[in-house]
């Protein structure tokens, strides 16, 4: 059954990502609204946190839960387009255990095989706000 869901999941995570206009639509018009230009660069990630920071969303709650993947979904693809990585889905159940398991990274940016985890970053930064939190993931690794 785990092979199952990791390959719905990978398939709905392509879906989304081939479809950004669509699937950050929603994202993009607040974006616009509060005049923020959303370009996929590191000065947008503070964009980013500046808007999850004013909304204070909680992601348990199922009208934000939009907003959470819109925001994971921009994090790691504007990680990979700064870094050129790709995308890709933890798939080691002995190496990620239960808690980094079928969760999209962003993979192959560098030669020490490092990851990075835009729904883990995008939790840390609600839990705990630190400015620039999104873009320092990133600056380590240019």
């Amino acid at each position: 059954m785990a092979d199952f869901d990791q390959v719905k999941r990978l398939a709905y995570l392509k879906e989304r990502i081939n479809n950004l206009n669509a699937t950050l639509s929603p994202l993009m018009e607040m974006a616009e609204t509060l005049s923020v230009q959303f370009d996929f660069s590191l000065d947008s990630l503070d964009y980013l946190e500046l808007i999850l920071v004013k909304i204070n969303p909680d992601f348990n709650d199922p009208e934000h839960s939009g907003l959470y993947e819109d925001s994971w979904i921009y994090l790691g693809e504007t990680y990979r387009r700064i870094l050129n990585g790709k995308w890709s889905i933890a798939d080691d159940e002995e190496y990620y255990k239960e808690s980094h398991n079928c969760l999209p990274m962003i993979t192959d940016f560098d030669p020490y095989n490092s990851e990075l985890f835009p729904m883990i970053i995008i939790d840390v930064f609600m839990e705990q706000r630190m400015p620039q939190f999104m873009r320092q993931q990133v600056a380590q690794y240019l």
